[in-house]
C-alpha cells in the first residue's frame, strides 16, 4: 500500500488547522454575540430577559 509522504501529511495537517483555527474564531464571535444579545439563560438554553 502507498504511503504519504511525510510533508504532505503535515501540509495537510497545517492547512486543517488553519481551517479548524478559523472556523473556531467564526464560532466563538457569534457564540459571544448570541451571548451579549441574551444575558439570561432558561434552563432550556432559550434566552429570556431580565424582565
Amino acid at each position: 500500500s502507498p504511503t504519504l509522504p511525510r510533508e504532505l501529511i503535515i501540509f495537510l495537517l497545517g492547512i486543517y488547522f488553519i481551517i479548524m483555527n478559523v472556523h473556531f474564531q467564526n464560532f466563538l464571535k457569534i457564540a459571544t454575540k448570541q451571548f451579549s444579545k441574551c444575558p439570561y439563560m432558561n434552563e432550556d438554553g432559550m434566552c429570556k430577559n431580565k424582565e
